[in-house]
Protein backbone atom coordinates (compact mmCIF):
# COMPACT_ATOMS: atom_id res chain seq x y z
CA UNK A 1 0.00 0.00 0.00
CA UNK A 2 1.56 3.29 -0.83
CA UNK A 3 0.75 6.62 1.40
CA UNK A 4 -2.35 7.58 2.19
CA UNK A 5 -3.88 10.99 0.97
CA UNK A 6 -4.20 13.48 3.68
CA UNK A 7 -7.34 15.84 1.99
CA UNK A 8 -7.88 19.52 3.38
CA UNK A 9 -10.21 21.68 2.64
CA UNK A 10 -10.37 26.03 3.68
CA UNK A 11 -12.11 29.13 3.22
CA UNK A 12 -9.99 32.71 2.58
CA UNK A 13 -10.28 33.04 6.40
CA UNK A 14 -8.45 29.67 6.83
CA UNK A 15 -6.02 29.32 4.11
CA UNK A 16 -3.44 31.05 6.42
CA UNK A 17 -3.44 27.66 8.47
CA UNK A 18 -2.78 25.44 5.79
CA UNK A 19 -0.03 27.90 4.31
CA UNK A 20 1.98 28.23 7.68
CA UNK A 21 1.12 25.41 9.33
CA UNK A 22 -0.28 22.22 7.91
CA UNK A 23 0.91 22.17 4.73
CA UNK A 24 4.91 22.95 5.82
CA UNK A 25 4.49 20.33 8.27
CA UNK A 26 3.08 17.72 6.04
CA UNK A 27 6.16 18.38 3.53
CA UNK A 28 8.53 17.60 6.76
CA UNK A 29 6.81 14.59 7.35
CA UNK A 30 6.68 13.32 3.75
CA UNK A 31 3.03 13.52 3.65
CA UNK A 32 0.40 13.94 0.05
CA UNK A 33 -1.87 16.31 0.56
CA UNK A 34 -4.85 17.16 -1.77
CA UNK A 35 -6.41 20.48 -1.24
CA UNK A 36 -9.89 22.46 -2.10
CA UNK A 37 -10.44 26.19 -0.90
CA UNK A 38 -14.00 26.80 -0.95
CA UNK A 39 -15.69 29.92 -0.75
CA UNK A 40 -16.18 32.43 2.38
CA UNK A 41 -19.71 31.35 3.48
CA UNK A 42 -19.70 32.18 6.74
CA UNK A 43 -18.20 35.93 6.79
CA UNK A 44 -17.22 35.78 10.68
CA UNK A 45 -15.00 32.13 10.15
CA UNK A 46 -16.50 31.65 13.58
CA UNK A 47 -17.57 28.41 14.74
CA UNK A 48 -21.67 28.03 14.38
CA UNK A 49 -21.84 31.35 13.08
CA UNK A 50 -24.28 32.64 10.06
CA UNK A 51 -22.91 30.63 6.88
CA UNK A 52 -21.21 27.74 9.04
CA UNK A 53 -23.28 25.07 8.26
CA UNK A 54 -23.36 25.74 4.43
CA UNK A 55 -19.08 25.36 4.98
CA UNK A 56 -19.79 22.17 6.40
CA UNK A 57 -22.00 20.54 3.83
CA UNK A 58 -19.48 22.01 1.17
CA UNK A 59 -16.41 20.22 3.45
CA UNK A 60 -19.23 16.76 3.43
CA UNK A 61 -19.54 17.34 -0.62
CA UNK A 62 -15.72 17.09 -0.78
CA UNK A 63 -15.22 13.97 1.67
CA UNK A 64 -17.87 12.21 -0.42
CA UNK A 65 -16.50 13.03 -3.64
CA UNK A 66 -12.71 12.01 -2.44
CA UNK A 67 -14.17 8.83 -1.22
CA UNK A 68 -15.64 8.04 -4.18
CA UNK A 69 -12.85 8.37 -6.95
CA UNK A 70 -10.09 7.47 -4.23
CA UNK A 71 -8.45 3.69 -5.66
CA UNK A 72 -6.66 3.58 -2.14
CA UNK A 73 -7.92 1.70 0.66
CA UNK A 74 -7.99 4.21 2.81
CA UNK A 75 -8.17 8.70 3.36
CA UNK A 76 -7.31 11.38 6.11
CA UNK A 77 -9.56 14.10 6.27
CA UNK A 78 -7.64 16.79 8.42
CA UNK A 79 -9.09 20.34 9.13
CA UNK A 80 -6.33 22.92 8.32
CA UNK A 81 -5.70 24.45 11.88
CA UNK A 82 -4.01 21.33 12.31
CA UNK A 83 0.07 21.07 12.86
CA UNK A 84 2.30 17.29 12.46
CA UNK A 85 5.21 16.85 14.85
CA UNK A 86 5.57 13.24 13.12
CA UNK A 87 4.11 11.11 10.47
CA UNK A 88 0.61 9.86 12.06
CA UNK A 89 0.27 7.06 9.75
CA UNK A 90 1.81 3.80 11.44
CA UNK A 91 -0.55 4.66 14.49
CA UNK A 92 -3.25 5.04 12.62
CA UNK A 93 -3.24 1.74 10.40
CA UNK A 94 -2.85 0.34 13.55
CA UNK A 95 -5.63 2.13 15.13
CA UNK A 96 -8.32 1.50 12.19
CA UNK A 97 -7.89 -2.00 12.38
CA UNK A 98 -11.29 -3.80 13.00
CA UNK A 99 -13.25 -0.50 12.01
CA UNK A 100 -14.41 1.61 9.82
CA UNK A 101 -13.36 4.67 10.41
CA UNK A 102 -11.14 6.40 13.65
CA UNK A 103 -11.35 10.03 14.97
CA UNK A 104 -9.94 12.38 16.84
CA UNK A 105 -10.35 12.82 20.32
CA UNK A 106 -12.64 16.28 21.16
CA UNK A 107 -12.34 15.32 24.71
CA UNK A 108 -16.24 16.32 25.22
CA UNK A 109 -18.24 14.16 26.89
CA UNK A 110 -21.32 15.09 24.41
CA UNK A 111 -19.57 15.34 21.22
CA UNK A 112 -16.02 13.01 21.94
CA UNK A 113 -15.85 12.47 18.29
CA UNK A 114 -13.92 15.17 16.38
CA UNK A 115 -15.06 15.65 12.79
CA UNK A 116 -11.84 17.30 11.88
CA UNK A 117 -9.73 15.27 11.82
CA UNK A 118 -9.92 11.16 10.76
CA UNK A 119 -9.01 8.40 8.81
CA UNK A 120 -11.65 6.17 7.15
CA UNK A 121 -11.89 3.45 5.11
CA UNK A 122 -12.90 4.38 1.27
CA UNK A 123 -15.86 1.67 1.50
CA UNK A 124 -19.42 1.82 0.56
CA UNK A 125 -20.56 1.76 3.95
CA UNK A 126 -18.32 5.16 4.70
CA UNK A 127 -19.69 6.52 1.77
CA UNK A 128 -23.37 6.02 2.86
CA UNK A 129 -22.31 7.59 6.16
CA UNK A 130 -21.83 10.34 4.68
CA UNK A 131 -24.33 10.79 2.09
CA UNK A 132 -26.54 10.45 5.43
CA UNK A 133 -24.35 13.15 6.95
CA UNK A 134 -25.34 15.60 4.02
CA UNK A 135 -28.67 14.49 3.84
CA UNK A 136 -29.20 15.45 7.89
CA UNK A 137 -26.85 17.85 8.44
CA UNK A 138 -29.37 20.93 8.76
CA UNK A 139 -31.19 18.87 11.31
CA UNK A 140 -28.15 19.71 13.67
CA UNK A 141 -26.05 22.86 14.89
CA UNK A 142 -22.59 21.41 12.87
CA UNK A 143 -21.43 18.33 11.19
CA UNK A 144 -19.73 17.02 14.39
CA UNK A 145 -22.84 17.40 16.29
CA UNK A 146 -24.40 15.46 13.56
CA UNK A 147 -21.42 13.19 13.61
CA UNK A 148 -21.52 12.46 17.36
CA UNK A 149 -25.50 11.61 16.69
CA UNK A 150 -25.24 9.05 14.04
CA UNK A 151 -22.08 7.15 14.59
CA UNK A 152 -24.09 4.02 15.49
CA UNK A 153 -24.20 3.47 11.64
CA UNK A 154 -20.56 2.99 11.72
CA UNK A 155 -17.86 1.00 13.40
CA UNK A 156 -15.75 4.03 14.67
CA UNK A 157 -12.70 4.01 17.03
CA UNK A 158 -11.08 7.28 18.92
CA UNK A 159 -7.36 7.68 18.38
CA UNK A 160 -4.69 8.63 21.20
CA UNK A 161 -3.94 12.04 23.12
CA UNK A 162 -0.73 11.74 20.84
CA UNK A 163 -3.40 13.22 18.30
CA UNK A 164 -3.63 15.99 20.48
CA UNK A 165 -6.77 18.91 21.35
CA UNK A 166 -7.01 20.77 24.76
CA UNK A 167 -10.69 19.61 24.93
CA UNK A 168 -11.67 22.86 26.51
CA UNK A 169 -11.87 26.70 25.32
CA UNK A 170 -8.43 28.01 25.69
CA UNK A 171 -6.99 30.47 28.38
CA UNK A 172 -4.04 32.49 26.76
CA UNK A 173 -1.79 30.71 28.64
CA UNK A 174 0.83 28.30 28.24
CA UNK A 175 -0.08 24.59 26.97
CA UNK A 176 1.38 21.30 27.80
CA UNK A 177 1.61 18.83 25.35
CA UNK A 178 1.57 14.76 25.56
CA UNK A 179 5.16 13.51 25.11
CA UNK A 180 5.41 12.15 21.09
CA UNK A 181 2.77 14.19 19.99
CA UNK A 182 2.17 13.48 16.69
CA UNK A 183 -0.07 16.45 15.54
CA UNK A 184 -2.21 19.63 17.58
CA UNK A 185 -5.06 20.93 16.42
CA UNK A 186 -6.18 24.63 17.33
CA UNK A 187 -10.11 23.58 17.64
CA UNK A 188 -10.64 24.64 20.92
CA UNK A 189 -10.06 29.28 20.56
CA UNK A 190 -12.76 31.59 19.40
CA UNK A 191 -11.79 33.06 16.24
CA UNK A 192 -8.98 33.62 13.78
CA UNK A 193 -7.01 35.61 15.54
CA UNK A 194 -7.04 33.34 18.90
CA UNK A 195 -7.08 30.18 17.00
CA UNK A 196 -3.65 31.52 15.23
CA UNK A 197 -1.82 32.82 18.76
CA UNK A 198 -2.87 29.00 19.98
CA UNK A 199 -1.32 27.22 16.85
CA UNK A 200 2.18 29.33 17.43
CA UNK A 201 1.66 28.77 21.45
CA UNK A 202 1.62 24.92 20.44
CA UNK A 203 4.41 24.76 17.76
CA UNK A 204 6.76 26.53 19.26
CA UNK A 205 5.94 24.19 22.64
CA UNK A 206 6.25 21.41 20.33
CA UNK A 207 9.39 21.37 18.32
CA UNK A 208 12.31 19.43 19.34
CA UNK A 209 9.17 16.67 20.77
CA UNK A 210 10.74 13.54 21.13
CA UNK A 211 9.56 10.95 18.54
Amino acid sequence: MGAIKLYTLFSPSHKKFFDKYLKPSLAEVGMQVVKKEIPQDCKTARFEEDGWNISMKRKIEYIIEAIRESKDEYLIYSDADIYFFSSPEEELLKTINGYDIVFQDNKDKGQRLCAGFFLCRTTEKVLNFFELLKRDLFHFDNDQHAINELKHNLKYGILSERFFCLGKIWNGKDIELPKNCVMFHANWAVGVAEKLRLMEKAVNNGVGLDK
